[in-house]
């Protein structure tokens, strides 16, 4: 029988990982209840799909090896990797969705990309920090 282990979540990489995961959840339903896509380029669009899709996918990856094998948050180097080149897809993805509707007409569609957009944003700031714990602790 699998041991469940939740003690990684009193660590700060770990909270930050559990964070970073409900952002993308919030963030991937965004995008599918009101398609939001950006700009004209079908390459922009892409990542705007991708990103919040990747994220939640890998976050919950790496969320459930925490659990089932007890393995502490911050111990490897491809969560550092994994958590610098996520920022980088998020900051983009953000940046791309609030100049597509920043001038878009008012309403529920404008309101939800500007929201993406923001919290996308934010989930960056959450992941550069989670970077900088997992750095700190290697």
């Amino acid at each position: 029988m699998v041991e469940v282990s939740i003690i990684w979540v009193k660590q700060p990489t770990g909270f930050l990982k559990v964070i970073a995961l409900a952002a993308a959840i919030v963030c991937l339903g965004l995008q599918l209840d009101y398609g939001i896509s950006a700009g004209q380029s079908l390459s922009a669009a892409r990542i705007v799909i991708i990103t919040p899709t990747a994220t939640a996918f890998v976050l919950t990856y790496i969320i459930f090896s925490f659990i089932v094998d007890g393995k502490t948050p911050g111990s490897s180097l491809s969560e550092l990797v994994f958590d610098i080149l996520l920022a980088a897809l998020c900051i983009t993805t953000g940046g791309l969705v609030i100049d597509s509707y920043k001038d878009y007409f008012s309403g529920k569609t404008r309101d939800s990309a500007l929201a993406l957009g923001s919290i996308m944003i934010g989930l960056t700031v959450v992941l550069i920090v989670d970077a900088f714990f997992t750095f700190k602790k290697r």
